[in-house]
């Protein structure tokens, strides 16, 4: 049972920022003038998609900080989840895409 909240608070917090780099790759590539309502849907958006992300990051720090449930991210199958997650969203920020992530002058 708290196996299956680890993975679903790890596809909460994947999903939330694939989505927030997603929206910021379209806002990037968007022309700045046009659709100023689009605009600020989007950013809204991205500040909450980020916020959740921020909370549910925050929740796992504090369930992780109870030995027995940081023994349970610690072993597999949650230890290779929670690295694979790690992963994926540093590859999203660090990795050939992430050019596309740059605020425009």
């Amino acid at each position: 049972m708290v196996s299956g909240l680890a993975n679903a608070m790890l596809d909460t917090v994947l999903y939330q920022l694939e989505e927030a780099l997603k929206r910021i790759r379209e806002v990037n590539m968007a022309e700045w003038g046009s659709e100023s309502g689009t605009l600020e849907h989007n950013q809204g958006y991205i500040r909450h998609l980020l916020e959740g992300s921020s909370s549910t990051l925050q929740l796992l720090t504090t369930l992780t900080s109870d030995v027995a449930l940081a023994r349970l991210f610690g072993t597999r199958p949650i230890a290779n989840r929670s690295a694979s997650v790690a992963l994926k969203f540093t590859d999203m920020l660090c990795g050939p895409r992430a050019v596309e992530l740059k605020v425009p002058n």
